[in-house]
């Protein structure tokens, strides 16, 4: 069974979006598959700065993506059953 990987993003907002990073599956030897992302993105800025600030090539403070650019911190626990 796939499970989705979700995350909170609050870029300068107060409020935090909730994205969809993807998601993890397992094949049939049990080995652990990524599947990323959807290819959707977004800003949150509020409606004052319709556009995020630009950073870098690499970054900026309000924009979204789940394309698998960035860092992700993932913490995986295994039961002792076996499927």
């Amino acid at each position: 069974m796939p499970i989705k990987l979700q995350g909170q993003f609050y870029g300068s907002q107060v409020n935090a979006k909730t994205i969809t990073l993807g998601e993890l599956r397992r094949d049939n030897e049990g080995r652990l598959i990524f599947v990323g992302g959807k290819g959707q993105s977004q800003c949150v800025a509020d409606g004052d700065k319709p556009t995020p600030e630009i950073i870098s090539e690499f970054d900026s403070i309000d924009w979204i993506d789940d394309i698998c650019d960035g860092w992700v911190n993932v913490e995986v626990k295994v039961d002792n059953h076996a499927p």
